[in-house]
């Protein structure tokens, strides 16, 4: 049976900040023994939808580390969700309460452990991965449905006070130093959390191997964009014929959900692997008014202020965040 308090730290996300990276290089390196919290933090997004926050369910937490390794757990997905149930984004502020709550009974770790970036790089692979998951809409109509999504997965004041609440320690470390100053950004994770610094070897392989990364598309994202728009528009033209005999409507009803799934995956490989040539040539001048301008993100001065206050005033208070690094978040809200 695990004994309470083995882990060195949960790590929560926050989504988009290196989650994929991370628990690529715990997996391989041998010095770490990792636990997926993958399971637990479906459930919490499940009553967090509820509004159920009280009368949780217990987390069993079994795992035992391999001999002479550092446990670890890890889920981004305590840290957002609902991405396309827009009303629900509000939501989030509950997941949070919940992931807590359940994590903390469970007596896994002491610490609670988040990776953070620069907040404007944040939202626009946000954006991304709206168009990942078969959207289209450019990053002024994204800010518009999913601006809630922006408001509770950054704020870093809730998360604080609520993780607080549960664990002795919540740690913030930048993804934006894991990135660019890797030797400082280790050194840094070693001290704050009592971690070895992975291994060499295990860094080099996840770094070089296709199959850990999550392949950004910000270059093509118009292109990407419109090509969900043509293979959703075939699902939804599908869907919508209703006057048809009943044979036909059962073989819609056995296939549109399958289609819908594999859609997404096949708008998003095709985009991968495609040259901007022959994405060009397949899509030829369809919802070509999709144009370039397509990334802009008009954050609001509500939102801005939203953020510099929830934000950027939390990692202003924060030592394990670089000082350069503080202040160029706070200039991207500007």
């Amino acid at each position: 049976m695990a004994q309470p308090y083995q882990a060195k730290f949960i790590h929560f996300g926050l989504p988009k900040c290196g989650s994929t990276f991370l628990q690529s290089v715990w997996g391989e390196d041998k010095q770490y023994t990792a636990s997926n919290l993958g399971a637990a933090a479906n459930a919490a997004r499940q009553l967090a939808a509820k509004g159920q926050l009280t009368g949780l369910p217990r987390l069993d937490f079994g795992v035992t580390p391999k001999a002479g390794t550092t446990l670890i757990a890890s889920s981004e997905g305590f840290a957002w969700a609902y991405m396309d149930q827009p009303k629900l984004l509000p939501k989030i502020a509950d997941l949070h309460r919940v992931a807590a709550s359940i994590t903390g009974q469970a007596r896994i770790s002491h610490t609670a452990l988040f990776l953070v970036r620069n907040p404007l790089d944040w939202v626009r692979a946000a954006h991304e991965q709206s168009i990942k998951e078969g959207g289209f809409g450019n990053g002024a109509e994204f800010l518009a449905t999913h601006g809630a999504l922006v408001e509770h997965a950054l704020d870093l004041a809730h998360i604080q006070a609520t993780y607080s609440q549960h664990f002795q320690r919540v740690v913030f470390l930048s993804a934006d130093e894991m990135r660019h100053e890797p030797d400082a950004f280790w050194t840094r994770y070693k001290a704050a959390l009592d971690a070895p610094i992975p291994r060499g070897a295990a860094l080099k392989r996840v770094a070089e191997d296709d199959s850990y990364s999550n392949v950004s598309l910000r270059e093509r994202m118009v292109m990407f964009a419109r090509l969900n728009k043509v293979i959703g528009g075939v699902a939804t033209a599908w869907a919508g014929f209703r006057k048809v005999p009943a044979h036909v409507a059962k073989e819609r009803d056995h296939f549109l959900a399958q289609f819908n799934q594999s859609r997404l995956w096949a708008a998003r490989r095709v985009s991968e692997l495609s040259s901007a040539d022959e994405l060009q040539a397949l899509l030829g001048g369809a919802h070509d008014d999709i144009t370039e301008g397509f990334t802009d993100l008009p954050l609001s001065d509500a939102l801005k202020a939203h953020l510099r206050t929830r934000f950027c005033d939390v990692i202003d208070t924060i030592d394990t965040i670089p000082d350069a690094l503080k202040t160029s978040y706070r200039e991207a809200l500007a």
